[in-house]
């Protein structure tokens, strides 16, 4: 059952390590040998379109961030939302199980949650090289690499924090489409009325959500 649960949760994982609670804003702040700083990626407040290129296939995602908060829509195969708060560290995703919409409580350090965009969330940005500039949906972007475990990674990424692509082992992950700055509602980073969390490490709210009730 727990299986079933964390198989939405799979659709998440795109490469490269955990996201680690808090460590957007004060990551990668070390200059590179041109003088250019990574920029911090939970700076600015937007929405985008981008598509998520995983090895079983393109996905679309709605993305809108604000500060630490952000929300993920997930539309391929069975649509996933996920919700985190890089700042405290609490991570949902919204799943739809026997005809219920359910959220699964993690957090934004556990093997369960996957951020499509952790490589350059955590303190591997640091390492991260300045590598020209380059472009995507419109906007003006500096082109970044950096290596982890013996791969490749690329990314372009806006002045204010914004990934327009990305690239491991010269297979593309990421790639935006468009973008929509600005304060995002506070409602899309809370639950919406009527869905149930559910606790993954809880046996008997699994089995009630699976079997239709407690034995």
């Amino acid at each position: 059952m727990r299986a079933m649960l964390f198989a939405a949760a799979a659709a998440l994982a795109a490469c490269g390590q955990n996201a680690n609670p808090g460590a957007g804003a004060g990551a990668a702040q070390q200059a590179s040998a041109d003088g250019a700083v990574f920029p911090s990626t939970i700076a600015a407040a937007y929405r985008l379109e981008a598509t998520l290129h995983a090895p079983e296939g393109a996905m679309p995602i709605v993305m809108q961030a604000d500060g630490p908060r952000m929300r993920m829509e997930f539309r391929g195969g069975q649509a996933v939302t996920m919700i985190a708060n890089t700042e405290t560290g609490e991570a949902l995703s919204v799943v739809q199980v026997a005809g219920q919409n359910v959220a699964m409580r993690s957090d934004v350090g556990a093997p369960s949650f996957r951020d499509p965009l952790k490589d350059w969330k955590d303190s591997a940005a640091t390492n991260a090289t300045h590598a020209g500039a380059c472009s995507g949906a419109g906007e003006a972007g500096s082109l970044w690499t950096q290596t982890q475990d013996g791969v490749p990674h690329t990314a372009c990424v806006t002045a204010d924090g914004i990934m327009l692509s990305a690239a491991a082992g010269g297979r593309t992950v990421w790639e935006t489409t468009s973008i929509q700055r600005g304060p995002q509602p506070a409602s899309a980073f809370e639950l919406p009325p009527g869905v149930r969390v559910v606790d993954p490490d809880d046996l008997g709210s699994m089995i009630e959500v699976f079997g239709g009730g407690r034995p």
